[in-house]
């Protein structure tokens, strides 16, 4: 994921936790997540299962 995530444009602190297979990262406000994420996953990164927004 971390790896897919460096290619978006924008996105800075990618931080990753293994024991639980969480992904953490900032993006800029006009990023379009739920597109980005998606298409991640479709091009072979089905780890995607679940995300949400936060005002950190």
């Amino acid at each position: 994921m971390k790896n897919a995530l460096t290619g978006v444009n924008g996105v800075v602190e990618i931080e990753t936790n293994p024991s639980d297979n969480s992904c953490v990262f900032k993006a800029p406000a006009d990023l379009n997540v739920e597109k980005t994420l998606n298409e991640i996953a479709e091009a072979g990164n089905k780890h995607i299962q679940g995300w949400e927004l936060s005002g950190k």
